[in-house]
C-alpha cells in the first residue's frame, strides 16, 4: 500500500509525470545496467518537454524532473538562495571525506562555498599557470616516447594521468609522475575513486532513493583505502609547508590559512578541522581529474577525426607561441579563442556529467 501510494505522488498531485514500469523507478534500467545516465537524461526530456517539468521517481521517492532551459535557469541563478540542499545524506563520522562543498547542506555549505570560491578567480589561477605548464612539458615528453613506439596507445587514460599530474601539482604540491609510473599512487586511488562496485552502486541507491535509511545504517561513499590515503596526504602537506616555510599559492595554501587561523566556537560557526579541510582538498581531485581528463579525451577524438580543425588549431597555438618567444603564457592562453571554440563545443557534444542537480 505505502509502495502503491509512493509510485502515485504525481498523479495524486495532478502534475505531468513518467509512470514508473518497475518497482525500481524511472532509474530501473540504469540500476539494471541497460542504459546509462545520459541516455535515460535524454529520454526523460523528450517526454516531458512539453510540459516543462514533470515527475519521475526514483525508487520510492518522487522527484521534480526540470525540462525547460528557463525554469531551471530561475532555479540555479535567480532563486539560488533558496537551494542550498541537494538532498543528500552525508556520515561524516563514518565518512569523513564525504562533508565536502558539493555535498553540504544550508549554512555550512554556504560557509565553506564562500570560503573557498576565491580560490578560483583569474588571479590566483594565474598564480598556478607555472605548475601546469610543468605538467605539459612531462606530457610532451612522455607523448614523444609514445610516437617512438609507433604503437596505438589509450588517448583516454593518457589524459588521466596528466590530469591527476596537474591536480596533484595544483592542490597538493606533489609531483605524482603518473606519466611515467604505472603504479603511481595517486594514479591507483584516481581509479579506485570511479571505480563502480556493487556496494558503491547500492550505498549510492539509498543515498539518492532513502537519505533516511542511508543515515541510519551509517553508510559510506568512500572506499576505506581512499579514505585512508587522502587524509595521510593531506596532513603530511601540512605539516612540511608548516616545518619549512613553504608557499606555492595553490589550494593547499589556501587550506592552511584556514587551518591556522583561530577557530569560532558558535553553535552555527564552522570549525575548519583536518576532517572537513581534506575533504575539500578530496573533492577538488575527485571532480577535476575525471572529468578533466574524459572531456580531453572527447577532445582529441573531434581533433583526430576532423583534420580541418586540428590544424586550424595546431596554427593558432603556433602563432600564440610565436607572438610570447615560443611560451605558452597566461595571457597567450586566454586569447586562444578557437581553442575555447573546440572545448565548448566538445563540452556541448560530450558533457561530463548529463544532468544538473
Amino acid at each position: 500500500m505505502l509502495i502503491q501510494r509512493q509510485f502515485t505522488y504525481w498523479e495524486r498531485k495532478g502534475l505531468p509525470y513518467v509512470k514508473s514500469e518497475s518497482y525500481l523507478g524511472t532509474y530501473a534500467d540504469i540500476i539494471k545496467s541497460k542504459k546509462s545516465v545520459a541516455e535515460l537524461q535524454r529520454e526523460l526530456y523528450s517526454r516531458l518537454k512539453a510540459e516543462r517539468f514533470g515527475g519521475i521517481c526514483e525508487l520510492l521517492s518522487p522527484r521534480l524532473f526540470i525540462a525547460d532551459p528557463d525554469l531551471l535557469r530561475d532555479i540555479m541563478t535567480k532563486n539560488f538562495d533558496s537551494w542550498t540542499s541537494r538532498g543528500m545524506e552525508i556520515n561524516p563520522d563514518v565518512d569523513p571525506l564525504s562533508q565536502h562543498v558539493v555535498m553540504l547542506e544550508g549554512k555550512k555549505w554556504k560557509g565553506v562555498r564562500a570560503t573557498l570560491t576565491p580560490t578560483f578567480t583569474s588571479a590566483r589561477l594565474k598564480h598556478m599557470h607555472y605548475l601546469l605548464l610543468e605538467c605539459a612539458k612531462d606530457l610532451e615528453k612522455y607523448l614523444d616516447s609514445l610516437a617512438r613506439r609507433n604503437e596505438p596507445f589509450e588517448s583516454r587514460e593518457v589524459s588521466a594521468k596528466f590530469t591527476t599530474d596537474v591536480i596533484g601539482s595544483c592542490v597538493f604540491g606533489i609531483q605524482m609522475n603518473s606519466l611515467g609510473d604505472e603504479d603511481a599512487a595517486f594514479r591507483k586511488m584516481g581509479r579506485k575513486i570511479v571505480e563502480a562496485t556493487f556496494r558503491s552502486r547500492i550505498a549510492l541507491l539509498i543515498q539518492g532513493s532513502s537519505p533516511w535509511l542511508f543515515k541510519k545504517l551509517k553508510l559510506s561513499l568512500t572506499p576505506l583505502a581512499v579514505e585512508e590515503f587522502f587524509i595521510k596526504i593531506t596532513k603530511q602537506a601540512f605539516d612540511y609547508r608548516e616545518k619549512n616555510n613553504v608557499q606555492r599559492h595553490d589550494f593547499i595554501d589556501l587550506l592552511r590559512k584556514l587551518r591556522n587561523v583561530d577557530q569560532p566556537h558558535g553553535e552555527d560557526e564552522i570549525v575548519f578541522d583536518d576532517g572537513l579541510l581534506t575533504a575539500q582538498a578530496f573533492v577538488f581531485f575527485w571532480a577535476s581529474f575525471e572529468r578533466s581528463s574524459t572531456s580531453i579525451g572527447y577532445a582529441l577524438h573531434e581533433l583526430a577525426v576532423k583534420q580541418d580543425i586540428q590544424d586550424r588549431l595546431r596554427e593558432e597555438l603556433r602563432e600564440i607561441k610565436a607572438a610570447n618567444n615560443g611560451e605558452l603564457t597566461w595571457d597567450g592562453l586566454q586569447s586562444m579563442k578557437f581553442l575555447g571554440m573546440v572545448f565548448q563545443e566538445t563540452l556541448r557534444k560530450y558533457p561530463p556529467i548529463p544532468q544538473v542537480g
